[in-house]
């Protein structure tokens, strides 16, 4: 019998790849509202477990606190500030459709100024351009979004529930399936590589996070910005989305500044001291924080970042770069997948 082609063989190889790529891909579409859900509640799970081991390793005495205990405190921490976040955006989305109207008129103000410079015998209102500039169609869709967050969220916090209900057996589970760690070491190794890396970068982006939140919150109130909590809030969250989440966490509130005063200089102040936070906390703390523990290139981050949130939206923004860290360890570790990873590293080294 004649031997195969090599050439068709890499051939066919690659056709295989290729289909379940695309097969991949078409299932993370068409279940993207089962998939959500589920990884935001294992991102949830991976914070409130941190947050666990750090409370368990608080001394009292000689003794600690147990980590089953550790993690239900964690757990009611995480609910209690959600319904705090959930009643601010609430309170702050009315507050915002009261106050509408004189933002309308400052709108039309400055725009006629802008106006006046050009063609000075034209009036410009904002009806003219009811369908984009409209503010109270704005609050309404922003309350939709609200409402829609809140039912993705409840569903999370179920997953989350389940999850923490049967944690015990994940790790008997893995074994069954695996065997020991002996017996397999190559898959454990990959599983504990996934967690530390996942651990780590979920713990740093989320202390930077909330540091570069809670400053900004507190400049913006300096300045007299309308809801200063609120938009640090929206910098904390807009902060996991890398790269463009900087540039809307100071777009944002730049744009209430700018409607909200008589004047231009505070959108000015806003834009400075919020863009200076964002670089050097972002440019400065993070990196030295996060060291080499992604190993991600830049343009892949960029292109990860545009994949996820074209098929998932936002929350694929926020999940983008975790995902694609999962997808260069897995690949690192196996020799048919290892270009792959190559092509995903920071310098080409895994």
């Amino acid at each position: 019998m004649s031997q195969p082609n090599v050439f068709n063989v890499k051939a066919l190889n690659i056709a295989i790849g290729l289909s379940i790529v695309i097969m991949l891909g078409w299932l993370l579409i068409v279940g993207k509202n089962l998939l959500v859900p589920i990884m935001l509640a294992l991102v949830f799970w991976y914070l409130l477990d941190t947050v666990a081991e750090r409370i368990q390793s608080i001394p009292f005495g000689e003794k600690h606190i147990p980590h089953s205990f550790s993690l239900l405190g964690a757990f009611v921490v995480a609910i209690v500030f959600l319904m705090f976040v959930a009643n601010m955006v609430a309170s702050n989305a009315e507050e915002l459709a009261k106050l509408a109207p004189s933002y309308t008129e400052n709108i039309e103000t400055k725009i006629q100024q802008l106006l006046t410079l050009v063609a000075p015998d034209r009036d410009f209102k904002l009806d003219q351009f009811n369908d984009i500039l409209n503010l109270q169609k704005l609050v309404s869709w922003t309350t939709s979004l609200i409402s829609n967050i809140t039912s993705t969220m409840l569903l999370v916090w179920i997953y989350l529930l389940f999850i923490f209900l049967e944690r015990s057996v994940f790790n008997l589970k893995f074994t069954a399936i695996f065997g020991e760690e002996k017996d397999n070491p190559q898959v454990f190794k990959v599983r504990n590589e996934i967690m530390s890396r996942i651990r780590t970068y979920l713990t740093v982006k989320t202390f930077v996070s909330i540091l570069t939140g809670v400053l900004s919150a507190a400049a913006l109130a300096l300045i007299g910005v309308d809801y200063p909590v609120f938009w640090g809030f929206i910098v904390f969250l807009f902060n996991y989305i890398p790269t463009i989440g900087s540039m809307l966490a100071v777009l944002f509130p730049a744009a209430l500044a700018l409607v909200q005063f008589d004047t231009s200089s505070e959108f000015f102040v806003v834009v400075l001291l919020l863009g200076g936070l964002q670089f050097l906390i972002g440019n400065l703390l993070e990196p030295k924080l996060m060291g080499s523990s992604l190993n991600l290139s830049g343009l892949v981050i960029l292109i990860s970042l545009a994949f996820w949130g074209s098929i998932w939206g936002i929350t694929g923004m926020i999940l983008s770069v975790p995902m694609t860290v999962v997808i260069l360890i897995i690949c690192s570790n196996f020799h048919s997948t290892r270009t792959i990873a190559i092509l995903l590293s920071s310098k080409g080294e895994i």
